[in-house]
């Protein structure tokens, strides 16, 4: 049976002890997720493409504007693709933003939750709406809850970023 060690600048204490990894494990505070549904927040730095994260920001920008019609207006005139179908296309075509992006653009479990809860309510929208332009979905009754959801989102992620 294999006795599986640290090595020396991992499990040696002063003593030199080289105790096996469950001991050593069984008197650590574990500040690392079991899983991903732990309450655990990665480094910043560590994300491995926080240009993801940037745009999240953009588009939660986007939706927490008090007049998102303008923003999309102006976007426009600069030569930008821009308007309600480029948000469904970056949150539900181009990207999931489930437990999956934690560590890829999302620093924990809370953020994926306050987009799916984002996606949760556009995605309520575009079944009253499944041609609708932006001033449908802006006009719609559930907009001011998704401008709502977006800004304590946007908020959020910033005070993080």
């Amino acid at each position: 049976m294999w006795d599986v060690r640290f090595p020396p600048h991992f499990g040696s204490g002063p003593n030199g002890s080289n105790r096996p990894i469950a001991d050593i494990a069984a008197d650590r505070d574990h500040s690392y997720p079991r899983n991903m549904t732990d309450n655990y927040s990665l480094p910043l730095a560590s994300l491995a493409n926080p240009e993801k994260r940037a745009e999240i920001v953009l588009y939660l920008n986007e939706l927490a504007a008090e007049d998102p019609e303008e923003v999309w207006r102006k976007e426009r005139e600069r030569g930008l693709v821009s308007g309600i179908d480029q948000i469904f296309h970056f949150f539900f075509d181009d990207n999931d933003f489930d437990e999956d992006a934690i560590g890829e653009s999302l620093l924990d479990v809370e953020e994926a939750k306050a987009i799916n809860e984002v996606k949760a309510l556009l995605d309520g929208m575009l079944v009253n709406l499944p041609k609708g332009d932006d001033a449908a979905f802006v006009s719609h009754h559930l907009w001011p809850r998704l401008r709502a959801k977006a800004q304590e989102a946007q908020s959020a992620f910033e005070t993080r970023s």
